[in-house]
């Protein structure tokens, strides 16, 4: 039983230290939406869960590890929206596999997507024809977006 109050300790520390962070980023939810929030967020996992079954580690020690890390997420922050080839080097950029309408084969392998699995893809967004597309690319967190082309309205009077 001696153990329940450190953990409850280490817990309580942990969400802190998350909900700091978050502030301090901007941020309102732990949804990635870039590769460094990815990888933050399996970092904190494994550095709060290491922490909880591991009762060696003492408290200062966990207050240390959080510390540097929140110190090294702000920095590559920083470093990201000061400098565009730093934000380019670790988000990656935005590969478009359709644009104005034209299929961008090419531009495939770079997104590590089939042909195939594009397809299936769009189906599942309810996009059976690639003529309705004006443009399709995939974001940087591995994400289909897809813009149709608008419809042309036609007024009969």
């Amino acid at each position: 039983m001696d153990f329940i109050i450190p953990l409850a300790i280490k817990l309580t520390i942990g969400f802190i230290a998350l909900v700091v962070f978050m502030n301090l980023n901007g941020r309102s939810q732990l949804a990635p939406t870039s590769t460094e929030d990815q990888i933050g967020n399996y970092v904190l996992g494994g550095i709060i869960g290491g922490v909880i079954y591991n009762p060696s580690i003492t408290i200062v020690q966990f207050l240390i590890v959080l510390l540097i890390w929140g110190l090294l997420m702000t920095t590559i922050d920083f470093l990201k929206n000061s400098n565009k080839n730093v934000k380019k080097m670790i988000d990656g950029e935005i590969v478009y596999l359709i644009k104005g309408g034209k299929m961008i084969t090419e531009n495939f392998a770079q997104a590590t997507l089939s042909i195939p699995d594009f397809y299936t893809k769009l189906r599942t967004k309810g996009i059976f024809q690639i003529s309705d597309i004006e443009d399709a690319f995939m974001e940087s967190n591995g994400q289909l977006i897809v813009i149709q082309k608008m419809m042309k309205i036609i007024r009969i009077y």
